[in-house]
């Protein structure tokens, strides 16, 4: 007696070659067809004998955070990923050269796709090289990373950064901006005055006067002890409207490590900030700065 087989769908595991085969694809495809500021996101629906199914989107972004915030992955994506063109730039860790300032940045084509149990792949073409997929196993960090892992419901890496450090450069930003404003006017007690520590060290009503100095000192401690990256994105989430610095909905999706990286990205390196800030500001005042950074060993 004959009997018929049984038909059967055989489900095929995604894995590092697979994926990268996916990344390769897609970007020799985006390549062809919009070498401009094309994007594109996708997620794996299926996986099978006969290959993958895929939901993709073709964006025309500057940014392709922006087109990923706020977005999570529908459950039966077993992995999302983008394909997408951006520029290179040099980094600027200590004296900034005008030569770093002027250097044209080098278009580059990033690919990056994660599954649901956090296997990562991504892809690199710089200028007119080759499209090269990174060796299975190398670290995945960057905005990218963050904001595809927050797609799929994944935990990104914990800040790199303390909090107290994200509130020294927030003080920067308010000095350089009222020193810009009416230059060679703002004094150096009015400056330490603008740091978020300030309000705390005036809730201690401690009984003698304290230098700018000193009340500088005691600040950033306190925001070190009494302030978290978790307690200050959830207070961006809870605003009401957008602010300068972040969106609350953005906040909101995004988790610690994420939010504290696209924070601390939106200023300009501290070299930067201090070349324009000596610019503007008295000698007292760009001494007074340069000497509480170098305490808090932040230059």
């Amino acid at each position: 007696m004959k009997t018929c087989p049984t038909t059967r769908r055989v489900t095929r595991s995604l894995d590092h070659d697979l994926l990268a085969a996916v990344l390769a694809r897609l970007e020799r495809d985006l390549l062809d067809t919009d070498p401009g500021h094309g994007l594109v996101m996708f997620g794996v629906v299926e996986t099978d004998d006969d290959g993958l199914t895929l939901a993709t989107r073709h964006r025309d972004v500057d940014d392709p955070i922006q087109a990923m915030i706020g977005f999570s992955a529908p459950r039966e994506w077993s992995a999302f990923g983008i394909v997408a063109q951006g520029r290179s730039r040099p980094l600027v860790d200590g004296p900034c050269l005008q030569a770093d300032l002027d250097a044209t940045p080098e278009p580059v084509r990033m690919a990056f796709a994660i599954t649901r149990t956090g296997l990562a792949v991504r892809g690199l073409r710089s200028g007119r090289g080759p499209f090269t997929i990174a060796d299975e196993g190398s670290e995945s960090l960057g905005r990218i990373p963050d904001a595809c892992r927050r797609v799929m419901g994944l935990g990104t890496p914990a800040p790199d950064e303390a909090i107290e450090d994200f509130f020294a450069r927030l003080w920067v930003d308010h000095v350089l901006a009222a020193a810009a404003a009416e230059p060679g006017s703002l004094s150096w007690p009015a400056a330490a005055d603008l740091h978020f520590g300030a309000g705390l060290v005036d809730e201690l009503a401690l009984p003698e006067a304290l230098s700018p100095h000193e009340a500088l000192a005691i600040g950033h401690e306190l925001v070190r002890d009494r302030l978290t990256w978790h307690f200050v994105r959830r207070h961006a989430s809870q605003h009401h409207e957008p602010t300068q610095l972040f969106d609350p909905e953005a906040a909101a999706w995004m988790d610690d490590g994420m939010f504290s990286r696209e924070l601390l990205g939106s200023f300009p390196p501290l070299p930067l900030m201090l070349d324009a800030l000596e610019q503007v500001a008295t000698p007292e005042l760009f001494a007074g700065v340069e000497r509480t950074l170098a305490g808090w060993q932040l230059v």
